[in-house]
């Protein structure tokens, strides 16, 4: 009698999850690039009103707001693969591959190296996302100073 191996199963799941995470680091950074624009717009605004301390305020929240949008930039930027290297995997392997070479390619469970690769890529994103709010709450605390300001002097 022969038992299903269960680590086929559980690098599948695996495989799955490091998908979804990389879809969510995707979403919320086009989530965050929108709460940008805003913030963005705030400062402009708010720098426009004439008074010194709110006008350089908004300054520093613009900046930091720029800081969030590149990293947001970097989160969602396409990694195909590294400059000077062949692709290890996925479609952009497959793109440089022969018909005949992809059927071959197939007959071997590649799921656990691209796991690997994936939860990487996965925990990069999600490191730079993670930089990227904390750049968008500094921004928003910025702003937010910078709009009391205008009112109060």
């Amino acid at each position: 009698m022969h038992t299903p191996d269960p680590t086929n199963a559980r690098i599948a799941d695996a495989h799955a999850e490091v998908r979804t995470e990389i879809a969510r680091a995707d979403t919320k950074s086009a989530l965050l690039l929108a709460f940008d624009a805003g913030l963005a717009a705030g400062a402009w605004a708010t720098a426009r009103t004439g008074h010194p301390a709110a006008t350089i305020t908004a300054g520093l929240a613009a900046s930091a707001t720029l800081a969030s949008v590149l990293l947001l930039l970097a989160v969602v930027l396409p990694r195909l693969h590294p400059p000077g290297s062949q692709p290890a995997g996925g479609f952009p392997h497959w793109a440089t591959l022969t018909a005949q070479q992809l059927r071959t390619s197939m007959t071997v469970d590649q799921r656990d190296r691209d796991t690997v690769g994936l939860a990487r890529l996965a925990v990069r994103k999600m490191t730079i996302l993670a930089h990227a709010v904390r750049a968008s709450a500094a921004a928003t605390i910025l702003l937010a100073v910078a709009g009391l300001l205008a009112v109060t002097l």
